[in-house]
């Protein structure tokens, strides 16, 4: 998971929408399904503030024939006094013609918004969201594709790390084999050019650094790879 700096921007819709906020569950669901022909804006606007990658997954979703959706970060059904604060919303993975295709292949594959845990609560005290500034520190990835929490973290981190990557799903059969394809591509690339630093900076550049605003599935997987060449 990587930090996504929130910074304030004017969408009129939403902020018209935001003057009087919802204050309950069932307003949020109804006023938020009203707000559906200014949704492709508003989502268009989330990936460019992303760069185009998943909130939680971190995977550039078209590159394996997803789409998105809007993410409350915070769930409107516990807090629908956010369902319109910019926020509080994020670009997640998954949209709902992927849902059937994920649930057919099987398990608990479902992740990030749509992961069970995180569609049914929100425990604000464990739950790490996108918006905490040191958010990437709390995970750390393995060569075998899982994330887990970072070694060096304290108990109460730890859990919250662990709570976090439980709730969104993060090990998802489908995740953890995406990752490992990665992982194991890149570490072979890195291997090959060990010797020659010009080309492992070229590197860092091509796979850190956004690409026609774009960047690449599995940023934080990446960087942990390449910062230690």
């Amino acid at each position: 998971m990587r930090h996504i700096p929130k910074a304030y921007f004017a969408f009129k819709p939403l902020e018209r929408a935001n003057l009087i906020p919802p204050q309950t569950s069932q307003d949020a669901r109804a006023r938020w399904n009203e707000f559906r022909w200014h949704k492709k804006k508003l989502l268009k606007i989330l990936l460019e503030e992303q760069f185009y990658v998943c909130c939680y997954s971190e995977i550039c979703a078209e590159n394996y024939d997803f789409r998105y959706h809007i993410e409350h970060i915070l769930n409107k059904s516990e807090h629908p006094f956010l369902t319109f604060d910019y926020a509080n919303l994020a670009a997640s993975a998954l949209a709902d013609d992927d849902l059937t295709r994920l649930r057919a292949s099987g398990g608990n594959t479902l992740f990030g918004g749509h992961a069970l845990g995180k569609s049914k609560s929100v425990n604000t005290h464990l739950f790490i969201s996108p918006r905490v500034k040191d958010c990437d520190r709390f995970f750390a990835y393995l060569s075998d594709g899982r994330v887990v929490p970072a070694e060096e973290l304290g108990k109460a981190d730890k859990e919250r790390a662990t709570h976090t990557i439980n709730e969104l799903n993060l090990n998802s059969q489908f995740l953890v084999q995406q990752r490992k394809i990665w992982s194991d591509e890149l570490c072979e690339i890195v291997d090959q050019h060990l010797l020659d630093s010009e080309i492992l900076d070229k590197l860092c550049i091509m796979y850190l650094t956004p690409q026609q605003q774009k960047l690449m599935s599995f940023y934080s997987l990446t960087r942990q790879i390449l910062s230690r060449r």
